[in-house]
């Protein structure tokens, strides 16, 4: 009784305070809970709601930020990241990056910045604001495998870069560019229509007698006028040469302004210092001065390490000035080619170098780019694969007589050189090719010139793809006669006119049966050919990274994911896969 009297002349919440001071028990937090509740929460929480939590502590974030990135489109981030400022939710995506601590290597991370639907004023600030975005992302990552920033837009209007939009959009960028070769192995720029800044500096050769020295930063008043200096003084953005070394192995450059004075100088000395074993150079200038200079200070600085090298090349005194330089790079392996044209090739020169190229294994290009190299004197005792592209898009009425010719050259070059490499034609287009839709028949009087060529992928357009007509077949045989020594044919059937999403599902049945007759109708006529069929589904097109119409084309040919008002590229298994 005592006790009980004792208790209630405290008070019972006195007791209760006592007790709770006496005894300290555990204080209950989220975190305390097992990550399976954790995950239940998780799920069924909004996207702003999830947001703001993995936004708390380190615990909620590694739970909740996977989560959150899944739900804004971003799976299996950690190996692919593809950001695009049009998207519906990029600005969920890039908030959430920036705060996924969870999250330090990526694989490949490609930036693409498009659908800009503001004033043309405001154009530069938008590109300005996003990569800082995407910089500050980065920032976080200890590793990225590869990195693509891809500039799409509509845009024609070219901006003056002595604007003070234009000085902070230089600045934000190469800012990005020196973070990302200090923690990439791979760096591809791209641009999708004319550049959208214009370099101060313009190519006459009048007013620059020594683009060497201005192409390297070396600017002094007495070799290269008082212009140099004010060129300097005015350059916004402008970026003294690295003297890190990086982790670049490869690059994809476009020529528009990083490999233009005065940006020329830090692009050179970031080739200088890194182990680059893959070049590619997408886009071409119009101005083939700055390649007499360009490439061999550029071959100079990686030539001893270059594995491969891509090179858009469309203008004759371009391929001379590579041609003439090739013997700089002595580990040169892979060697493509692009093109925009079936121009003839330039003229041999009065004293051509001679190219040690004992490492080359293979080429790709035109067949007049083909004739032109290995036409000069050299030697490339490894030479393993030769692969031609005869683009229909370009070619004129006289398109057997001029590809003999190239053939006819190469036969006596390989020979000479005591080379047999195994030689693969691709004839396709990208595009509707102008006139008629195919040319006209082969005359067997070319066969004998053909007769290196194994392996054979042909672009057939057909009216009504779904009902091959006897046409349709003689086109193929036809070609088959020149190609006379052909062992792998691959026929892609193109169709001319777009058909319903209903009509295509229907006939998609019928086509087996079709191709099963095709076949055999052609081995019948050609018992040692291996032969494939492929059908184009509408809007699509064969083609490779050498005649691609654009570098967006280009740059889906070496796995950049296709935009939207891009995807045209043709994915199946075809003979030239390795072009």
């Amino acid at each position: 009784m005592f006790i009980v009297d004792y208790i209630l002349s405290r008070g019972r919440n006195s007791l209760i305070t006592n007790v709770l001071h006496t005894r300290k028990f555990p204080t209950s937090h989220l975190t305390n809970l097992p990550t399976e509740l954790l995950l239940i929460i998780c799920h069924q929480l909004d996207t702003i709601t999830l947001s703001h939590l993995s936004k708390t502590c380190r615990c909620l974030n590694s739970i909740g930020g996977s989560i959150f990135l899944k739900r804004v489109g971003l799976v299996d981030v950690e190996t692919l990241c593809v950001l695009r400022t049009g998207h519906q939710r990029y600005k969920a995506q890039i908030a959430g990056l920036s705060t996924s601590f969870a999250l330090t290597r990526v694989n490949r991370v490609v930036f693409i910045m498009d659908n800009y639907r503001g004033p043309p004023w405001k154009y530069l600030k938008y590109l300005t604001t996003n990569i800082h975005h995407i910089r500050h992302f980065i920032t976080r990552l200890t590793f990225i495998g590869s990195f693509s920033i891809v500039f799409s837009s509509s845009e024609n209007k070219l901006y003056g870069s002595a604007s003070p939009a234009a000085q902070k959009l230089l600045s934000a960028f190469f800012d990005l560019l020196d973070l990302v070769i200090s923690k990439s192995s791979s760096l591809q720029i791209i641009y999708s229509e004319r550049l959208f800044l214009w370099s101060p500096y313009q190519a006459k050769p009048s007013r620059f007698p020594k683009l060497k020295e201005l192409l390297q930063g070396n600017f002094h008043s007495s070799a290269t006028g008082g212009r140099a200096k004010e060129l300097v003084t005015l350059a916004p953005g402008y970026r003294h040469p690295i003297s890190i070394q990086t982790q670049l192995a490869e690059i994809d450059l476009p020529v528009d302004i990083l490999l233009q004075p005065p940006y020329s100088a830090w692009t050179l000395s970031v080739l200088q210092n890194s182990q680059i074993a893959t070049l590619t150079i997408s886009r071409s200038v119009n101005r083939d001065i700055f390649y007499k200079p360009l490439f061999p200070v550029i071959f100079k600085s990686i030539g001893a390490t270059l594995r491969e090298m891509k090179l858009a090349i469309h203008y004759q005194a371009s391929l001379a000035t590579l041609v003439e330089n090739l013997h700089l790079l002595r580990s040169l392996e892979t060697l493509v080619l692009g093109f925009n044209s079936c121009s003839s090739a330039p003229a041999p020169p009065e004293k051509p170098t001679y190219l040690h190229l004992d490492n080359l294994i293979s080429f790709t290009g035109s067949a007049e780019q083909a004739a032109y190299l290995f036409g000069h004197a050299m030697s490339c005792i490894n030479l393993a694969r030769t692969n031609l592209i005869i683009d229909l898009y370009y070619e004129s009425p006289n398109l057997h007589p001029r590809i003999a010719g190239c053939f006819t050259m190469l036969n006596s070059a390989f020979s000479r050189l005591d080379v047999n490499p195994k030689v693969t034609v691709c004839i396709s287009t990208q595009g509707q090719r102008r006139g008629n839709n195919f040319p006209p028949t082969p005359h067997r009087s070319f066969a004998a010139t053909f007769s290196r060529v194994s392996s054979l992928t042909l672009d057939v357009p057909l009216a009504d793809p779904d009902n091959m007509q006897p046409g349709g077949l003689l086109k193929v045989l036809d070609w088959l006669v020149m190609f006379h020594a052909v062992s792998a044919l691959t026929v892609i059937i193109r169709p001319l006119k777009l058909k319903k999403k209903s009509e295509l599902v229907r006939l998609q049945n019928g086509r087996k049966d079709r191709d099963s007759r095709l076949i055999f109708d052609i081995t019948s006529e050609h018992p040692n050919i291996v032969c494939n069929i492929i059908d184009l589904p509408p809007n699509r097109y064969h083609f490779h990274w050498s005649n691609a119409r654009d570098e967006f084309s280009r740059g889906m040919g070496s796995g950049l994911p296709p935009i939207t008002s891009h995807r045209q590229k043709l994915v199946a298994s075809c003979v030239c896969d390795h072009f």
